[in-house]
Protein backbone atom coordinates (compact mmCIF):
# COMPACT_ATOMS: atom_id res chain seq x y z
CA UNK A 1 0.00 0.00 0.00
CA UNK A 2 2.84 2.52 0.78
CA UNK A 3 4.79 1.73 -2.53
CA UNK A 4 1.05 3.02 -4.26
CA UNK A 5 0.69 5.79 -2.60
CA UNK A 6 4.32 6.83 -3.28
CA UNK A 7 3.67 5.80 -7.38
CA UNK A 8 0.51 7.87 -7.13
CA UNK A 9 2.21 11.19 -5.24
CA UNK A 10 5.07 10.62 -7.93
CA UNK A 11 2.61 10.84 -10.64
CA UNK A 12 0.80 13.53 -9.19
CA UNK A 13 4.04 15.72 -9.19
CA UNK A 14 4.94 14.82 -12.65
CA UNK A 15 1.45 15.67 -13.77
CA UNK A 16 1.65 19.12 -11.71
CA UNK A 17 5.16 20.27 -13.32
CA UNK A 18 4.10 19.05 -17.12
CA UNK A 19 1.00 20.22 -16.55
CA UNK A 20 2.24 24.10 -17.08
CA UNK A 21 5.09 23.00 -19.45
CA UNK A 22 2.24 21.66 -21.92
CA UNK A 23 1.22 25.31 -22.50
CA UNK A 24 4.44 26.48 -23.52
CA UNK A 25 4.98 26.15 -27.36
CA UNK A 26 8.62 24.93 -28.79
CA UNK A 27 9.62 25.80 -32.23
CA UNK A 28 12.73 23.75 -32.75
CA UNK A 29 15.61 25.05 -35.12
CA UNK A 30 19.21 24.03 -35.97
CA UNK A 31 21.89 22.40 -38.02
CA UNK A 32 24.12 19.52 -38.11
CA UNK A 33 27.08 19.92 -40.46
CA UNK A 34 29.77 17.58 -41.69
CA UNK A 35 32.86 18.57 -43.82
CA UNK A 36 36.20 17.41 -45.26
CA UNK A 37 38.81 19.39 -46.84
CA UNK A 38 42.57 18.49 -48.00
CA UNK A 39 44.50 21.53 -48.32
CA UNK A 40 47.43 21.14 -50.19
CA UNK A 41 49.93 24.10 -48.60
CA UNK A 42 48.64 25.55 -46.04
CA UNK A 43 51.91 27.01 -44.61
CA UNK A 44 51.98 28.72 -48.14
CA UNK A 45 55.95 28.03 -48.15
CA UNK A 46 57.96 25.76 -50.55
CA UNK A 47 58.55 22.97 -48.85
CA UNK A 48 55.12 22.95 -46.65
CA UNK A 49 52.96 19.95 -46.04
CA UNK A 50 49.04 19.40 -46.84
CA UNK A 51 46.72 18.99 -44.36
CA UNK A 52 43.71 16.88 -44.71
CA UNK A 53 40.93 16.24 -42.11
CA UNK A 54 36.98 15.14 -41.39
CA UNK A 55 35.42 17.59 -39.10
CA UNK A 56 31.33 18.15 -37.70
CA UNK A 57 29.34 20.33 -35.56
CA UNK A 58 25.69 19.88 -33.99
CA UNK A 59 23.84 23.00 -33.45
CA UNK A 60 20.36 23.05 -31.92
CA UNK A 61 17.95 26.47 -31.06
CA UNK A 62 15.52 25.38 -29.25
CA UNK A 63 13.06 28.54 -28.69
CA UNK A 64 10.26 28.47 -26.13
CA UNK A 65 7.13 30.75 -26.36
CA UNK A 66 5.78 30.86 -22.71
CA UNK A 67 3.14 33.17 -23.62
CA UNK A 68 2.00 35.83 -26.17
CA UNK A 69 4.88 38.76 -26.04
CA UNK A 70 7.37 36.46 -24.22
CA UNK A 71 9.73 34.42 -25.38
CA UNK A 72 12.97 32.39 -24.43
CA UNK A 73 15.56 31.86 -27.08
CA UNK A 74 18.58 29.64 -26.74
CA UNK A 75 21.46 27.48 -28.43
CA UNK A 76 24.23 24.73 -27.87
CA UNK A 77 26.33 22.87 -30.24
CA UNK A 78 27.53 19.79 -29.43
CA UNK A 79 30.04 17.35 -30.85
CA UNK A 80 31.70 20.34 -32.29
CA UNK A 81 35.09 18.37 -33.24
CA UNK A 82 37.80 16.65 -36.00
CA UNK A 83 36.73 13.14 -36.40
CA UNK A 84 39.32 10.88 -34.97
CA UNK A 85 40.20 13.31 -32.21
CA UNK A 86 38.27 11.99 -29.27
CA UNK A 87 39.66 14.33 -26.30
CA UNK A 88 42.97 12.81 -26.32
CA UNK A 89 46.18 14.51 -27.08
CA UNK A 90 47.43 17.63 -27.70
CA UNK A 91 45.63 18.37 -31.26
CA UNK A 92 42.33 16.95 -29.78
CA UNK A 93 42.46 19.58 -27.37
CA UNK A 94 44.29 22.82 -28.23
CA UNK A 95 44.16 25.27 -25.48
CA UNK A 96 45.05 28.04 -27.87
CA UNK A 97 41.93 28.54 -29.35
CA UNK A 98 39.01 28.84 -27.28
CA UNK A 99 37.01 27.39 -30.34
CA UNK A 100 39.03 24.12 -30.17
CA UNK A 101 39.02 23.30 -26.71
CA UNK A 102 37.87 19.66 -24.75
CA UNK A 103 34.78 21.83 -23.91
CA UNK A 104 33.84 22.70 -27.61
CA UNK A 105 34.10 19.18 -28.36
CA UNK A 106 31.23 18.18 -25.97
CA UNK A 107 28.13 20.46 -24.84
CA UNK A 108 28.97 24.07 -24.97
CA UNK A 109 25.73 26.17 -24.02
CA UNK A 110 26.03 29.25 -25.98
CA UNK A 111 22.99 31.31 -25.89
CA UNK A 112 19.85 31.92 -23.57
CA UNK A 113 18.10 35.05 -23.65
CA UNK A 114 14.31 36.69 -22.81
CA UNK A 115 12.52 38.39 -25.02
CA UNK A 116 9.34 40.17 -23.46
CA UNK A 117 7.04 42.77 -24.75
CA UNK A 118 5.85 45.70 -22.59
CA UNK A 119 3.34 48.66 -23.80
CA UNK A 120 6.14 50.58 -24.88
CA UNK A 121 8.49 48.51 -26.44
CA UNK A 122 10.39 45.12 -26.17
CA UNK A 123 13.16 44.06 -23.59
CA UNK A 124 16.06 41.20 -24.64
CA UNK A 125 18.27 39.91 -22.13
CA UNK A 126 20.69 37.39 -21.56
CA UNK A 127 23.69 35.75 -23.34
CA UNK A 128 22.64 36.90 -27.16
CA UNK A 129 24.35 37.03 -30.24
CA UNK A 130 26.42 40.18 -31.37
CA UNK A 131 26.20 42.15 -33.81
CA UNK A 132 22.44 41.62 -34.23
CA UNK A 133 21.14 45.16 -34.64
CA UNK A 134 20.88 45.45 -38.35
CA UNK A 135 24.69 45.00 -39.21
CA UNK A 136 24.99 42.39 -42.34
CA UNK A 137 28.15 39.55 -41.98
CA UNK A 138 30.62 41.92 -42.90
CA UNK A 139 32.54 42.53 -39.53
CA UNK A 140 30.45 40.79 -37.54
CA UNK A 141 31.73 38.24 -34.98
CA UNK A 142 29.83 34.98 -34.71
CA UNK A 143 30.01 35.21 -30.96
CA UNK A 144 27.82 35.95 -28.49
CA UNK A 145 27.44 38.16 -24.98
CA UNK A 146 25.64 39.06 -21.55
CA UNK A 147 23.59 41.68 -23.21
CA UNK A 148 20.35 44.23 -22.12
CA UNK A 149 18.76 46.28 -24.55
CA UNK A 150 15.49 47.67 -24.85
CA UNK A 151 14.01 48.65 -28.75
CA UNK A 152 10.56 50.33 -29.68
CA UNK A 153 9.22 50.95 -32.95
CA UNK A 154 8.20 54.98 -33.77
CA UNK A 155 6.38 54.36 -37.42
CA UNK A 156 9.03 52.84 -39.56
CA UNK A 157 12.10 53.85 -37.22
CA UNK A 158 12.93 51.26 -34.90
CA UNK A 159 15.21 52.73 -31.71
CA UNK A 160 17.51 50.57 -29.61
CA UNK A 161 19.37 51.61 -26.58
CA UNK A 162 21.71 48.96 -24.43
CA UNK A 163 24.43 47.64 -22.53
CA UNK A 164 27.10 44.37 -23.12
CA UNK A 165 29.08 42.86 -20.06
CA UNK A 166 31.99 42.17 -22.09
CA UNK A 167 34.05 41.08 -19.02
CA UNK A 168 33.36 40.92 -15.30
CA UNK A 169 36.30 41.81 -12.77
CA UNK A 170 36.42 42.72 -9.19
CA UNK A 171 33.79 40.52 -7.78
CA UNK A 172 35.75 39.09 -4.75
CA UNK A 173 35.97 40.95 -1.68
CA UNK A 174 38.65 43.54 -2.06
CA UNK A 175 39.55 43.65 -5.51
CA UNK A 176 38.65 46.79 -7.38
CA UNK A 177 36.14 47.14 -9.97
CA UNK A 178 37.81 45.84 -13.58
CA UNK A 179 35.18 45.63 -15.76
CA UNK A 180 34.77 45.95 -19.64
CA UNK A 181 31.49 46.99 -20.60
CA UNK A 182 29.87 48.56 -24.18
CA UNK A 183 27.40 50.75 -24.13
CA UNK A 184 25.35 51.85 -27.39
CA UNK A 185 22.35 53.05 -28.66
CA UNK A 186 20.99 53.84 -32.41
CA UNK A 187 18.11 53.24 -34.86
CA UNK A 188 17.45 52.10 -37.97
CA UNK A 189 14.77 52.90 -40.90
CA UNK A 190 12.79 50.15 -42.56
CA UNK A 191 10.99 51.17 -45.77
CA UNK A 192 11.42 51.07 -49.60
CA UNK A 193 13.79 50.57 -51.35
CA UNK A 194 14.99 49.21 -47.96
CA UNK A 195 16.58 49.80 -44.93
CA UNK A 196 19.70 51.97 -43.21
CA UNK A 197 21.21 52.38 -39.65
CA UNK A 198 23.21 53.81 -37.30
CA UNK A 199 24.44 52.80 -33.97
CA UNK A 200 26.93 54.53 -31.92
CA UNK A 201 29.18 51.91 -29.19
CA UNK A 202 31.12 53.22 -26.33
CA UNK A 203 34.00 50.36 -25.57
CA UNK A 204 35.11 50.98 -21.75
CA UNK A 205 38.15 48.51 -20.83
CA UNK A 206 39.12 49.02 -17.51
CA UNK A 207 39.87 44.97 -17.02
CA UNK A 208 43.89 46.11 -16.32
CA UNK A 209 43.20 48.69 -13.96
CA UNK A 210 44.26 50.19 -11.22
CA UNK A 211 47.50 51.26 -12.99
CA UNK A 212 47.23 48.52 -15.84
CA UNK A 213 45.95 48.06 -19.52
CA UNK A 214 42.82 50.19 -20.27
CA UNK A 215 41.15 50.98 -23.21
CA UNK A 216 38.70 53.66 -24.25
CA UNK A 217 37.20 53.79 -27.48
CA UNK A 218 34.26 54.34 -29.89
CA UNK A 219 32.46 53.21 -32.71
CA UNK A 220 30.14 54.72 -34.84
CA UNK A 221 28.59 52.12 -37.26
CA UNK A 222 26.45 52.71 -40.47
CA UNK A 223 24.91 49.51 -42.86
CA UNK A 224 22.26 50.28 -45.52
CA UNK A 225 20.65 47.43 -47.24
CA UNK A 226 18.50 48.40 -50.56
CA UNK A 227 16.26 45.97 -54.29
CA UNK A 228 15.36 48.13 -56.59
CA UNK A 229 14.02 45.11 -58.86
CA UNK A 230 17.06 42.40 -59.60
CA UNK A 231 19.53 44.74 -58.25
CA UNK A 232 20.37 44.46 -54.58
CA UNK A 233 22.94 46.62 -52.78
CA UNK A 234 24.39 46.54 -49.27
CA UNK A 235 27.27 48.87 -47.50
CA UNK A 236 28.69 48.96 -43.94
CA UNK A 237 31.24 51.43 -42.57
CA UNK A 238 32.17 51.27 -39.72
CA UNK A 239 35.02 54.25 -37.93
CA UNK A 240 36.13 53.68 -34.44
CA UNK A 241 38.17 56.34 -32.29
CA UNK A 242 39.73 56.64 -28.43
CA UNK A 243 42.51 55.53 -26.63
CA UNK A 244 44.22 52.35 -25.40
CA UNK A 245 47.62 51.10 -24.20
CA UNK A 246 50.65 51.56 -26.58
CA UNK A 247 51.72 48.52 -28.05
CA UNK A 248 55.73 48.86 -28.14
CA UNK A 249 57.19 45.60 -29.68
CA UNK A 250 55.17 43.94 -32.60
CA UNK A 251 51.98 41.99 -30.94
CA UNK A 252 53.44 42.22 -27.46
CA UNK A 253 51.87 44.66 -25.46
CA UNK A 254 54.16 46.58 -22.77
CA UNK A 255 53.54 49.43 -20.51
CA UNK A 256 53.91 52.56 -21.72
CA UNK A 257 51.75 55.93 -22.99
CA UNK A 258 48.40 56.23 -24.71
CA UNK A 259 47.98 55.95 -28.81
CA UNK A 260 45.23 57.72 -30.30
CA UNK A 261 42.73 55.17 -32.50
CA UNK A 262 41.95 55.97 -35.21
CA UNK A 263 40.93 53.17 -37.54
CA UNK A 264 38.45 52.48 -40.49
CA UNK A 265 36.46 49.11 -41.98
CA UNK A 266 33.79 49.26 -44.50
CA UNK A 267 31.91 47.08 -47.50
CA UNK A 268 29.62 47.00 -49.93
CA UNK A 269 28.02 44.78 -52.75
CA UNK A 270 26.13 45.07 -55.27
CA UNK A 271 24.08 41.64 -56.96
CA UNK A 272 22.36 41.48 -60.08
CA UNK A 273 19.97 38.48 -60.80
CA UNK A 274 18.53 37.23 -63.97
CA UNK A 275 16.10 34.21 -63.60
CA UNK A 276 18.21 31.59 -62.94
CA UNK A 277 21.56 33.12 -62.47
CA UNK A 278 22.97 36.46 -60.73
CA UNK A 279 26.61 38.29 -61.30
CA UNK A 280 28.09 40.45 -58.30
CA UNK A 281 30.86 42.44 -56.78
CA UNK A 282 32.66 42.91 -53.30
CA UNK A 283 35.11 45.49 -51.68
CA UNK A 284 36.17 45.13 -48.19
CA UNK A 285 38.44 46.97 -46.42
CA UNK A 286 39.98 46.99 -42.46
CA UNK A 287 42.62 49.23 -41.67
CA UNK A 288 45.88 47.89 -40.53
CA UNK A 289 48.77 49.37 -37.80
CA UNK A 290 51.67 51.19 -39.50
CA UNK A 291 54.15 50.36 -36.53
CA UNK A 292 56.65 53.04 -37.67
CA UNK A 293 54.18 55.90 -37.13
CA UNK A 294 52.62 53.44 -34.00
CA UNK A 295 56.06 54.02 -32.64
CA UNK A 296 57.16 57.13 -32.94
CA UNK A 297 53.53 59.30 -33.20
CA UNK A 298 51.44 56.78 -30.92
CA UNK A 299 48.62 56.79 -33.27
CA UNK A 300 47.31 53.41 -33.91
CA UNK A 301 45.34 53.09 -36.79
CA UNK A 302 44.91 49.08 -37.19
CA UNK A 303 41.13 47.81 -36.56
CA UNK A 304 40.58 46.56 -33.17
CA UNK A 305 37.80 44.03 -33.88
CA UNK A 306 38.05 42.57 -37.30
CA UNK A 307 35.41 40.34 -38.83
CA UNK A 308 35.58 36.62 -37.80
CA UNK A 309 33.60 33.72 -38.94
CA UNK A 310 30.87 34.85 -41.05
CA UNK A 311 31.88 36.69 -43.62
CA UNK A 312 33.70 34.44 -45.78
CA UNK A 313 34.21 35.64 -49.74
CA UNK A 314 36.89 32.92 -49.61
CA UNK A 315 37.66 29.41 -49.39
CA UNK A 316 40.81 29.27 -48.35
CA UNK A 317 42.03 32.84 -46.68
CA UNK A 318 38.56 33.41 -45.31
CA UNK A 319 37.78 29.84 -44.35
CA UNK A 320 36.81 29.61 -40.55
CA UNK A 321 36.22 26.28 -40.21
CA UNK A 322 39.57 25.45 -41.76
CA UNK A 323 41.64 27.75 -39.23
CA UNK A 324 39.32 26.13 -36.57
CA UNK A 325 40.90 23.49 -37.24
CA UNK A 326 43.67 22.98 -39.28
CA UNK A 327 45.18 26.36 -37.73
CA UNK A 328 46.48 29.59 -39.41
CA UNK A 329 47.89 29.74 -42.95
CA UNK A 330 51.27 31.14 -43.64
CA UNK A 331 52.27 30.56 -40.03
CA UNK A 332 55.14 28.45 -40.78
CA UNK A 333 57.21 31.61 -41.83
CA UNK A 334 60.23 31.60 -40.48
CA UNK A 335 61.27 35.14 -40.46
CA UNK A 336 62.28 37.11 -36.60
CA UNK A 337 61.58 40.65 -37.69
CA UNK A 338 58.38 39.19 -39.59
CA UNK A 339 57.01 37.78 -36.41
CA UNK A 340 57.53 40.26 -33.83
CA UNK A 341 55.75 42.75 -35.72
CA UNK A 342 53.53 41.13 -37.93
CA UNK A 343 49.10 41.93 -37.93
CA UNK A 344 46.48 39.51 -36.83
CA UNK A 345 45.83 38.77 -40.53
CA UNK A 346 48.70 35.93 -40.60
CA UNK A 347 48.03 34.99 -37.46
CA UNK A 348 43.90 33.92 -37.55
CA UNK A 349 41.55 33.47 -40.55
CA UNK A 350 39.78 37.08 -39.54
CA UNK A 351 39.66 39.91 -42.47
CA UNK A 352 42.18 42.26 -41.35
CA UNK A 353 44.31 44.90 -42.62
CA UNK A 354 43.42 43.72 -46.21
CA UNK A 355 41.54 45.11 -49.10
CA UNK A 356 39.45 42.68 -51.51
CA UNK A 357 38.15 43.06 -54.54
CA UNK A 358 35.97 40.31 -55.64
CA UNK A 359 33.81 39.31 -58.96
CA UNK A 360 31.22 36.24 -58.45
CA UNK A 361 28.67 34.47 -60.50
CA UNK A 362 25.69 31.60 -59.97
CA UNK A 363 23.87 29.58 -61.98
CA UNK A 364 21.17 27.53 -61.13
CA UNK A 365 20.33 25.09 -64.01
CA UNK A 366 17.90 23.22 -62.20
CA UNK A 367 15.78 24.42 -58.52
CA UNK A 368 18.13 21.61 -56.31
CA UNK A 369 21.44 22.81 -58.05
CA UNK A 370 23.33 25.74 -57.50
CA UNK A 371 26.74 26.62 -59.14
CA UNK A 372 29.07 29.73 -58.28
CA UNK A 373 32.26 30.75 -58.93
CA UNK A 374 34.49 33.93 -58.03
CA UNK A 375 37.70 35.29 -58.32
CA UNK A 376 38.87 38.00 -55.26
CA UNK A 377 42.42 40.08 -55.42
CA UNK A 378 43.69 41.20 -51.94
CA UNK A 379 45.91 43.42 -51.09
CA UNK A 380 47.36 44.05 -47.70
CA UNK A 381 46.77 48.09 -46.34
CA UNK A 382 50.17 48.13 -44.40
CA UNK A 383 53.00 46.75 -44.92
CA UNK A 384 56.71 45.93 -42.92
CA UNK A 385 59.49 47.14 -44.59
CA UNK A 386 60.80 46.07 -47.92
CA UNK A 387 57.43 43.51 -47.84
CA UNK A 388 55.54 43.77 -50.53
CA UNK A 389 51.66 44.48 -49.94
CA UNK A 390 50.05 41.71 -52.34
CA UNK A 391 48.61 38.88 -50.12
CA UNK A 392 47.22 37.20 -53.23
CA UNK A 393 44.96 35.95 -55.69
CA UNK A 394 42.15 33.14 -55.43
CA UNK A 395 39.91 31.70 -57.89
CA UNK A 396 37.11 29.45 -55.70
CA UNK A 397 34.21 27.13 -57.53
CA UNK A 398 31.28 25.42 -55.63
CA UNK A 399 28.57 22.90 -56.28
CA UNK A 400 25.80 22.57 -53.84
CA UNK A 401 23.09 20.09 -54.40
CA UNK A 402 20.09 19.56 -52.10
CA UNK A 403 18.73 15.98 -51.73
CA UNK A 404 16.15 17.07 -49.82
CA UNK A 405 14.90 20.30 -49.20
CA UNK A 406 16.46 20.50 -45.70
CA UNK A 407 19.58 18.15 -47.06
CA UNK A 408 22.16 19.64 -49.05
CA UNK A 409 25.65 18.55 -50.68
CA UNK A 410 29.05 20.79 -51.57
CA UNK A 411 32.01 20.22 -53.11
CA UNK A 412 34.25 23.23 -53.63
CA UNK A 413 37.89 23.52 -55.08
CA UNK A 414 39.80 27.02 -53.91
CA UNK A 415 43.15 28.09 -55.87
CA UNK A 416 45.40 30.81 -54.29
CA UNK A 417 48.18 32.45 -56.09
CA UNK A 418 50.64 33.06 -53.04
CA UNK A 419 51.67 37.09 -53.00
CA UNK A 420 55.07 37.79 -51.62
CA UNK A 421 53.62 39.57 -48.84
CA UNK A 422 53.95 36.69 -47.26
CA UNK A 423 57.75 36.61 -47.95
CA UNK A 424 57.72 39.58 -44.83
CA UNK A 425 60.02 41.55 -46.28
CA UNK A 426 62.91 38.64 -46.76
CA UNK A 427 64.13 37.89 -49.99
CA UNK A 428 65.29 34.38 -49.27
CA UNK A 429 62.29 33.08 -48.05
CA UNK A 430 60.58 30.74 -50.71
CA UNK A 431 56.93 30.62 -51.08
CA UNK A 432 54.43 28.36 -53.11
CA UNK A 433 50.90 28.66 -53.88
CA UNK A 434 48.16 26.33 -52.09
CA UNK A 435 44.82 24.41 -53.22
CA UNK A 436 41.94 23.18 -51.73
CA UNK A 437 39.47 20.26 -52.20
CA UNK A 438 36.01 20.56 -49.70
CA UNK A 439 32.70 18.96 -49.35
CA UNK A 440 30.58 19.11 -46.95
CA UNK A 441 27.26 17.59 -46.22
CA UNK A 442 24.63 20.20 -44.16
CA UNK A 443 21.62 19.33 -42.26
CA UNK A 444 19.24 22.18 -41.75
CA UNK A 445 15.77 22.00 -40.00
Amino acid sequence: MKKFWIVLLSLGLVAAFCMPAAAVEVKWSGSYIITGSYENNRGFLADSVSTAFYAQRLRLEPQFKVAEGLTLNTRFDALERVWGQNGVGAEATDTASERNTAQEQNIQFRRCWVEFNVPFGQFWAGYMPDGIFGIGSFGSLDSEGPTFFFLTKLGPIVPIIGWEKVLEGGVSQGKPDTDFDKYFVGATYYGRPGEIGLLWVWYKNDAGAPGGYKQSWYWLESHGKYTWGPLFAEYEFVYEWGKQLLWQNGLNAVMGPDVDVSALEYYVNLKYTAGPAYVGFQYGFNSGTDWDKLKSDHKDTGFMIPGYGVWQPTLILYNDWMDRFAGSYGKTLANPAFANNFNAFANGGSFADANLFQLYAGYNPIPKLGLKASIAYVVADTTLPNQDDKIGTEFDMQAAYKIYDNLEYMVGFGYLWVGDYWKGGNASVKIDDDYLIINQLTLSF
